[in-house]
This record gives C-alpha cells, sequence and structure tokens, in this order.
C-alpha cells in the first residue's frame, strides 16, 4: 500500500506478507519524493522477499556446515569442537524437522532424562546459537528454540565437589615414585592450578628469584586433529603470576637440577618443567593417580581410606584449604586471583564451603 505523510509530505508504503495464512512480515518504509518512487521501491522489495521466503530451508548437514565455517572464526579451537561435538550427536528426527519447536523440546527432554543439568544447557545453548545464525541468513523465519524450555531442576540437589584433606593427599603422594610426578601432582596440589596449566609449564615460567610461577598457556586436549597442543589459557583471568609455597620450591629446584644434568635446560631453552622435550601425557597422569589412590587404600583400615577422586579435584583440594583458612589473613579475591577465576566463579563453585567458612569466623568472634 502505497500513502503520503501529511505532515512531512513524503510518500510511504507498509503493508503485510502472508504465507499460509498467517503475517510472516510487517514492513513499512518512508521518506519518498514520489509517490512512483515508494511505489517502485515496494515492488522490489516484495520481489525479494518472496525470493528468501520461497527459497528451500536448508537441510541440517548444509546448515551445520556453514555454520562450522563461521564458528572456528569465533571462537577458540577447544569450544569449537566442544560445538561441533553437540551438533554431531543431534538425532536424526531433530536433523529432519529442525526448524519444528515441539521436536526441539521433545529432544530437550529426552536430553533431561538422561544428563546433567549442565551438559543439557550445554546442548539448549548450542542449539540456540545455530538456529539464530539460522534466522540471521533468512533460513528461518524465526528461532523455534525461542519457544523451548529446559527443566531448571529446582529441587535437584547440587553435586558434591571432590577433594581431599590435606592427610589424603599426604597419604597419596608418598606412593608416587617418580619424582617427575610426584611434582607434578604437588604443583596441582599446592597451585591450584588446572591440569592442562601445569602441563603447559615451561622453565621459564618459574622464576626461582621471586619464588613465581606464570600462568599464560595451557596443554589442550581438544585439538581438531586428536592431537594435544599448547594454546591461550581458559580465560582472561587465568593469565597469572602466583607465588610458589617453600615446600614446592625446593621440590621443583630438585627437579631442575634433574633436567640439567641431563642435558634438558641447555639443549632445550623451552623444555617442559614436567616431560621436557613433550607435556605429561594426560591418560598416564590418570593412570598413575589412579593406582596411587590404591596403593595407599591397599593395608589402610577403613579409617585411612582415601576417595579416589578426579585430578581437577587437587584443585578443588587446594580451594577448599584456603577458603577454610580465610581467618587467616587472606581474601576471596586473594583466592580468585591464585585460581584465575572471578570472584563470581569462586563463590558459585564454592557457595557451600563460603558458607562453613564464615560460620567459622563468626564462631570465633562470639568467643571475643
Amino acid at each position: 500500500m502505497i500513502g503520503k505523510d501529511e505532515k512531512t509530505g513524503k510518500w510511504f508504503y507498509h503493508g503485510k506478507i502472508y504465507r499460509n495464512g498467517k503475517v510472516v512480515k510487517n514492513y513499512t518504509k518512508r521518506g519518498f519524493d514520489k509517490k512512483s518512487d515508494a511505489k517502485q521501491a515496494e515492488t522490489e522489495y516484495l520481489k525479494e522477499m518472496n525470493e528468501k521466503l520461497n527459497r528451500t530451508v536448508v537441510t541440517w548437514d548444509e546448515l551445520v556446515t556453514e555454520f562450522e565455517a563461521h564458528l572456528i572464526t569465533q571462537v577458540k579451537e577447544s569450544s569449537y569442537i566442544s560445538d561441533v561435538s553437540i551438533y554431531n550427536k543431534t538425532p536424526e528426527y531433530v536433523k529432519a524437522n529442525y526448524s519444528d519447536a515441539a521436536t526441539l523440546q521433545r529432544y530437550i527432554n529426552e536430553c533431561d532424562q538422561k544428563f546433567s543439568k549442565r551438559h543439557v544447557e550445554k546442548i539448549f545453548y548450542c542449539l540456540k546459537k545455530l538456529m539464530r545464525y539460522a534466522v540471521f541468513h533468512d533460513y528461518l523465519q524465526n528461532n523455534p528454540m525461542e519457544r523451548v524450555y529446559k527443566d531448571q531442576r529446582k529441587n535437584e540437589r547440587p553435586k558434591e565437589i571432590e577433594f581431599w584433606e590435606p592427610w589424603q593427599f599426604d597419604r597419596f603422594i608418598v606412593c608416587e615414585e617418580s619424582k617427575v610426578y610426584k611434582v607434578a601432582y604437588c604443583t596441582l596440589y599446592y597451585m591450584g592450578i588446572r591440569k592442562g596449566e601445569m602441563q603447559a609449564l615451561t622453565w621459564k615460567d618459574i622464576d626461582f628469584n621471586n619464588h613465581t610461577m606464570t600462568i599464560n598457556k595451557i596443554v589442550s586436549h581438544k585439538a581438531m586433529k586428536g592431537s594435544s597442543h599448547i594454546t591461550t589459557p581458559k580465560t582472561e583471568n587465568s593469565y597469572r603470576t602466583i607465588t610458589i609455597p617453600k615446600k614446592l620450591y625446593e621440590m621443583l629446584i630438585d627437579l631442575y637440577d634433574t633436567y640439567k644434568e641431563e642435558g634438558y635446560i641447555e639443549d632445550m631453552p623451552n623444555a617442559f618443567v614436567f616431560g621436557g622435550d613433550r607435556p605429561l601425557p594426560s591418560e598416564t597422569l590418570r593412570r598413575r593417580f589412579k593406582n596411587n589412590v590404591e596403593k595407599a587404600n591397599k593395608n589402610a583400615d577403613a579409617m585411612h581410606q582415601i576417595p579416589l577422586i578426579k585430578i581437577h579435584g587437587l584443585r578443588h583440594s587446594h580451594a577448599s584449604f584456603l577458603i577454610n583458612n580465610m581467618d587467616k589473613g587472606f581474601t576471596d579475591f586473594d583466592i580468585a586471583q591464585r585460581l584465575g577465576d572471578t570472584v563470581e566463579t569462586l563463590h558459585n563453585v564454592y557457595a557451600h564451603w563460603f558458607d562453613k567458612a564464615d560460620k567459622k569466623i563468626v564462631d570465633f568472634m562470639d568467643t571475643m
């Protein structure tokens, strides 16, 4: 429809586009000097829109292939591979009808029955990103994921974080016979760094004069070709320089001297702290970790058994120790800086520990 704005004297066009009896697009364009200009512009606009609306919807495989090429330019490789794995595992019935909100809702409901809340959220937001891309490129008129919900699991108890008390780590570490692996596990426990950060450490990252360790890279195990490689840290907060406690400092000095005797330091200026010419393999780290726990428990009574936790649990153990000793003069900000997290993340992950630490402080104050 063509009209004239009496206030400005300019011509405009406006109208609605229908498909299957439903309005799929409202349109308006103003500011034309002549009625003929407005009419011609509307004709061209409708032609372009009808071509888009009549375009055959791309298949799931076509959409994902195109989106993946875009995604790799936007995120870190590890995030890219993680997202692509979600798309690759999507059921066929969803791929065949991915524009239907009811189909997507059925899929999310099924995921809610099988997976953790965190994993369902990952699937949910991966699909939402994909559909947003489809809308942006006019493959879909709207994002069907906007009408899909996930179970918030309000009554679900949060999963307990795995960690060791200091005496449990002590019983574990005496079972490790290799000097390299012993210092590696101690670094994870006493520094609270991530496994990938530990594996990527080179001797240039250790400042023996100032007793500090610099974290500026990680070993990524999500390489596109299936091998591990060095990449940037997880987040901006992950870049940090932290102090090495005396006990670990002495162990690192001893390990450095061992490498120096073997020629690694002179021959390889960029030698890894743990592994020399290449980072310690993750699978070996896990296997030795499990074996050491089994050794520690072999002849121990029920009171001195230690639980088998994941290696990442050593980072949680470090955080637990610090949070429960905050009355010694350091803050949650200090802990977050050391772990390479934000204070908000720290409180979200270790919420119940902060509650306990706060109660300990209040109990102490009540005795004054």
